[in-house]
């Protein structure tokens, strides 16, 4: 009987420690630096990561890649409306949308086993950054045919005012050089 006691107090001791941390973390955007709360954003975002990662791969033993797709369309979606929707309902939409994905990807592919599993989920990442970078190039060369503040570079536009102080230096310099061979 002590034993059960003991445990429970245990549990309310890990309880309180975590309420305590969660309330912490709540406080950081008014007591720290823009730094600050970015680096203890980044440390949650990748904590969450291996968590959901280490859940899938360790009940399952099946290597996951696609976990790291499933997180980054969460993240997009929640980046997406982050500037026109409540941060109460972005962060929840986010962690749908990609819920919602991962339930079909894995209607999908679940009923596959080791390597093929593996493989696939592979794809499934693959699929996702070649239609990422798909879409950033057709935004290049649809904002080169808008004139939007671009300089040409090959065939590829950039928006001068994305680039950092020592890119925009560098395409300066190079505009320079053009200029003063012909």
């Amino acid at each position: 009987i002590e034993v059960d006691e003991r445990i429970e107090l245990d549990d309310a001791r890990i309880l309180a420690v975590l309420c305590g941390a969660g309330a912490l973390l709540a406080t950081l955007p008014w007591v720290t630096s823009d730094f600050g709360l970015s680096l203890a954003l980044t440390c949650v975002m990748y904590a969450g990561l291996a968590v959901t990662w280490a859940m899938f791969s360790g009940a399952t033993g099946y290597l996951s890649l696609a976990t790291a797709a499933f997180f980054g369309i969460g993240a997009y979606v929640t980046a997406w409306g982050f500037g026109t929707l409540p941060y109460a309902v972005v962060v929840p939409l986010g962690g749908l949308v990609a819920a919602a994905f991962a339930v079909l990807v894995g209607a999908a592919i679940l009923h596959l086993r080791g390597a093929y599993f593996a493989v696939l989920t592979f794809f499934v990442i693959s699929g996702f950054l070649i239609t990422k970078l798909m879409l950033d190039e057709h935004q290049r060369n649809a904002a080169a045919l808008l004139g939007d503040d671009h300089r040409m570079r090959g065939a590829i536009a950039v928006r001068h005012r994305d680039l950092n102080a020592g890119q925009r230096r560098a395409v300066e310099l190079r505009a320079d050089a053009r200029r003063r061979w012909r």
